[in-house]
């Protein structure tokens, strides 16, 4: 008797959950859809591209807060595995402009003037300055996230990922991911592309 009711409760949220997707407009939708799969999906991913921060007391989870923009040549990757009226679509489907804070708990976010700020230092200043402010402002390096592109009525996520390091132990690297939707959770199905130069 107890395992029955417990059931029949665990059905009644079920049902309760797919009712509020339902109600859910397409960009409430998008905007659920993204900040979980980047919350549960890529702590994992982040922490281990960002490992090099914890030696400078910084996080091992810091994102720019203003996500990647695809290019024109990205879209090459992308024919593998998103039909083509999306990519015909790309540029006109529905961004986030900024992270939020509030939706992104777990990471750290960096303004998006700070790396045009190193990158002056850089270029004005000695190597050895530009090293010691990006230490003290990020540590080692950042991550850049994209807008996932969701398919298969957002069951399925491509999304972009690219490490900026400030010329330390950890260099740039990046990656085209795409993942899928099992039991409720988003799993990472495979590597499209990745490039490590570190």
């Amino acid at each position: 008797m107890y395992l029955k009711s417990l059931s029949i409760i665990f059905l009644l949220f079920l049902i309760s959950c797919k009712k509020e997707l339902k109600t859910l407009s397409y960009s409430e939708r998008y905007e659920k859809e993204t900040y979980e799969l980047i919350n549960n999906a890529l702590v994992s991913q982040v922490e281990k591209k960002e490992k090099y921060n914890i030696k400078y007391n910084k996080s091992d989870r810091q994102i720019l807060e203003k996500p990647y923009s695809f290019y024109p040549h990205d879209k090459e990757i992308f024919n593998n595995i998103i039909p083509e009226e999306y990519l015909s679509k790309m540029d006109t489907l529905l961004k986030i402009k900024k992270w939020k804070v509030d939706k992104l708990k777990r990471f750290n976010l960096i303004h998006e003037k700070v790396p045009k700020d190193l990158h002056e230092i850089y270029l004005k200043d000695s190597y050895k300055k530009y090293r010691e402010t990006c230490r003290k402002v990020i540590g080692e390096s950042y991550v850049l996230l994209s807008n996932p592109i969701f398919i298969d009525n957002f069951n399925k996520a491509f999304i972009y990922t690219r490490t900026d390091g400030t010329g330390g132990d950890c260099l740039t690297s990046q990656g085209f991911y795409l993942y899928s939707k099992e039991s409720g959770s988003w799993k990472l199905t495979r590597d499209l592309m990745i490039r490590d130069e570190n």
